[in-house]
């Protein structure tokens, strides 16, 4: 966005390739590699240049890049660091434990080979623990998930939940792990204790709760850890005047991307913690939006458009929740995807795209737009309404 509106634009990347999340932890049959080389190149074709393996906070900082004359900062260096579990054994270096967000990447980007595992389990319920388990799948091994929690409670994406079914993944549901068991600095299977669900807590999903003498070992050569992720924020501690939260993230203006500094925007899961695509690009615009106004001296503000949908948005007259009868030939279209026996024999990508004639009915399906709400805007000094 802001190469389009004519600024020299430098994109510091730590690793020697780009796409950042997209790239080292979604896996190669979601988004394949030379997707995200494509888009790479349709970036420096813009005139933005990428330099990469440098590490911002280490080989640059705010200070270094200040003096060689960058006006403006976006920060979005995600989350890439897993959330410890805190059970014994996770930190003793056994052969078969790895952590979700690293897995993944060293699988994809094929960084070291990866021994065969028979039985592998991941712990966790959210998108990185659906990549994880049927990335394990393709490899081979027999996976199960463990969670704390139900089907109900599941953070996943519905259709990743669909799909891992499918791939032959097991659930392994009101478990929680407590020990990692190995020998001879192996793993040979996992200490979880049953659980129960309580009365909700903070996330609105009912808290789990220990069932005592439940306690009991599930075979496996593999866990894998994948509970969530932090972020790696370590380069603000250069300027003090960038506040964080609890949860170690920047604290930036939702709506403008603008923190404390001045010059500095931050934006994607390394402000809201783990995210989306969709997020994440969106919030990179808006960033670019407010970056343009910083070095034009104007006031930072979004857009009339954008702060009538936030209006409408905190109306709150959409119900997703609300039922309806869906007329014949209004159903979403389903997106076509390979044989299971195609999926589990490669990382080729797992959805196929739509025919022309698919594309043409998706397109012109109801979408219900009819008018759910009105907003009157009174311009200030205007009698007109």
């Amino acid at each position: 966005n802001l190469a389009l509106k004519g600024y020299r634009v430098t994109v510091f990347e730590k690793l020697p390739y780009s796409g950042g999340a997209a790239r080292t932890g979604i896996p190669q049959y979601r988004v394949p590699n030379e997707v995200m080389d494509k888009e790479a190149r349709y970036v420096k074709e813009m005139g933005v240049e990428i330099k990469y393996n440098v590490h911002f906070g280490k080989d640059e900082t705010f200070k270094s890049l200040r003096e060689k004359g960058f006006k403006a900062f976006f920060l979005a260096t995600g989350a890439d660091l897993s959330k410890p579990m805190r059970v014994e054994g996770e930190n003793d270096g056994y052969d078969g434990f790895y952590n979700g967000i690293e897995i993944l990447h060293q699988v994809k980007q094929n960084l070291n080979p990866v021994p065969k595992r028979k039985k592998t389990l991941v712990i966790g319920g959210g998108n990185t623990a659906m990549d994880c388990c049927r990335t394990f799948a393709r490899l081979g091994s027999d996976v199960k998930i463990v969670y704390r929690r139900t089907e109900k409670e599941l953070p996943a994406d519905p259709h990743e939940y669909k799909d891992s079914l499918d791939e032959g993944v097991e659930y392994m549901f009101l478990e929680a792990p407590s020990k990692i068991i190995a020998e001879n600095g192996k793993i040979v299977g996992l200490l979880s204790q049953k659980m129960k669900l309580g009365e909700p807590d903070e996330s609105g999903r009912r808290r789990p709760k220990p069932i005592e003498g439940s306690e009991h070992v599930i075979d496996a050569d593999c866990i894998i850890s994948a509970i969530g992720q932090d972020c790696d924020i370590f380069y603000l501690d250069e300027d003090k005047q960038i506040q964080v939260t609890k949860w170690q993230t920047p604290v930036a203006d939702e709506d403008t991307m603008r923190t404390d500094a001045p010059d500095v925007f931050a934006g994607g899961d390394c402000m809201t913690g783990p995210a989306t695509l969709v997020d994440a690009s969106g919030q990179g615009k808006r960033g670019a939006q407010s970056i343009d106004q910083f070095i034009r001296g104007e006031k930072i503000r979004i857009s009339d458009t954008q702060w009538m949908e936030k209006i409408i948005r905190k109306i709150g007259a959409y119900d997703k929740d609300e039922v309806i009868p869906v007329p014949k030939g209004w159903s979403r279209q389903p997106m076509p995807i390979c044989d299971r026996d195609k999926k589990l024999g490669s990382f080729e990508e797992v959805e196929l795209g739509y025919t022309q004639e698919q594309v043409m009915d998706e397109a012109g399906r109801c979408m219900r737009c009819y008018i759910v709400g009105m907003a009157c805007v009174i311009n200030k000094g205007d009698d007109k309404q």
